[in-house]
C-alpha cells in the first residue's frame, strides 16, 4: 500500500498535491464546525468593517474586510461565515508554493515544500481564525510562483506573467502593507542572482509596476482623503519615529 501511494506521487506530483491540499482543507473545515470559538477581537473589528465596503479602513488595507464580506453574504454573520475563507486560502498558499518550488527545485521539493507550509504551528493555527496574514500569504506566494514563471517563460509571453504579477502584488498590499517587503526582496534579488537578472526584461518590469499602481491607486487615493489614517495607524505599530 505504501510502495503505490509512494509510486502514485512520483507518478503524479500535482494530482497528490491537490489531493492532499483538499483533504487539509476539508479537515479544516470540519474543525471549524464541530470547534468553534468566539471571534477575536480583531476578527470582530474585521467582520464589523465588512458592514461597509471601502477602499480603507482605520488600522488595515481593505482586503480582510473585502473577504469576510464575501464570505458572510453566503454563510451569514457566523463565526463560521467569518472565518469561511481562511481554510482555502491557505490551501491555495501551499499550491503556489508547491508550484513556486516544484519550477526551481523540482516535484520532491515542491511536495516538501507543500508539506512543511501545511504543518507549521502558525498554519495549523491560521486555520482556526482569519486574520490579514492570511490573505498577504496567499498573494505573496502567488506573487512568488508569477515571478518564477515571468522569469523563465519565452520573450513572447513574460508581458502576460508580468501583468499577473503586478495585480497579484497590488492584491497582497491591499491585504496588508508587509507585502512592500516583496518589492524590496524582489530588488536585492536582482542584485544578487544571474538567475532574477536574466529572466526580468525593462518591459515586462515596468508592466508589473503599473498593474501594481493601478491596483492600490483606490486605496492610495482613500488614505489621502483621510489623511493617511491607515498609514499613520502602521507607522505607530511599527515605531517608526522611535
Amino acid at each position: 500500500m505504501i510502495a503505490r501511494a509512494l509510486a502514485f506521487v512520483d507518478d503524479e506530483p500535482l494530482l497528490a498535491a491537490l489531493l492532499l491540499s483538499v483533504g487539509i482543507c476539508l479537515a479544516r473545515y470540519g474543525h471549524l464546525a464541530i470547534i468553534q470559538t468566539d471571534l477575536g477581537a480583531d476578527e470582530a473589528q474585521y467582520w464589523f468593517w465588512s458592514q461597509e465596503m471601502s477602499w480603507g479602513y482605520y488600522s488595515k488595507p481593505p482586503m480582510i474586510a473585502w473577504l469576510i464580506g464575501l464570505s458572510t453574504s453566503v454563510l451569514g454573520d457566523t463565526v463560521i461565515g467569518v472565518r469561511a475563507l481562511s481554510p482555502l486560502l491557505l490551501a491555495g498558499t501551499g499550491m503556489a508554493l508547491f508550484s513556486a518550488s516544484r519550477q526551481l527545485f523540482g516535484d520532491k521539493a515542491g511536495l516538501s515544500t507543500l508539506l512543511f507550509w501545511h504543518f507549521m504551528p502558525a498554519v495549523v493555527l491560521g486555520g482556526t481564525l482569519m486574520s490579514t496574514d492570511i490573505p498577504l500569504l496567499f498573494f505573496w506566494s502567488t506573487s512568488l510562483w508569477l515571478l518564477v514563471k515571468m522569469i523563465e517563460a519565452p520573450h513572447g509571453e513574460k508581458n502576460a506573467w508580468a501583468l499577473a504579477l503586478g495585480a497579484a502584488l497590488g492584491a497582497a498590499f491591499l491585504s496588508k502593507y508587509a507585502a512592500l517587503y516583496f518589492p524590496i526582496g524582489l530588488i536585492i534579488a536582482a542584485l544578487t542572482s544571474s538567475y532574477v537578472r536574466r529572466g526580468l526584461t525593462m518591459r515586462s518590469t515596468l508592466i508589473s509596476a503599473c498593474a501594481l499602481a493601478v491596483a492600490t491607486a483606490p486605496h492610495l487615493q482613500w488614505n489621502i482623503a483621510n489623511e493617511f489614517q491607515t498609514v499613520k495607524h502602521t507607522a505607530d505599530n511599527a515605531s517608526w519615529s522611535g
